[in-house]
């Protein structure tokens, strides 16, 4: 847990405990992050880690203009979407679906005309 909740908020990195290593992480890398269960898989373009938290941890450390949840189980980093189709994101080859309770601020966030 972060001293400052902030500071989590205003860095454009995070570590990430793998095994016996600490790795830095810059979230400009991250495609998406998923939940599956009680973990959270953090993907990026050719890596992902497996982390033992929760999507509400994940929320305050991935948010901000950068960052947003669109799925109970997805965030997404704004800049990666590519094109949004039937209430899914695309972001490289992954579909990932738009919440129902999500959709109206994923629009609003995304400010689309």
């Amino acid at each position: 847990q972060y001293p400052n909740e902030t500071a989590a908020k205003q860095t454009n990195y995070v570590f990430i405990k793998k095994e016996d290593t600490v790795i830095r992480v810059e979230k400009e890398k991250v495609l998406y992050i998923e939940c599956i269960g009680d973990y959270v898989t953090i993907n990026l373009e050719n890596d992902r880690f497996v982390i033992h938290t929760t999507m509400k941890n994940m929320e305050e450390r991935f948010s901000g203009d950068d960052f947003m949840r669109v799925h109970r189980s997805y965030i997404v980093p704004i800049n990666r979407i590519e094109e949004i189709q039937d209430d899914a994101i695309s972001i490289g080859e992954k579909l990932i679906p738009i919440g129902k309770t999500y959709k109206q601020e994923v629009y609003k966030k995304l400010n689309i005309l």
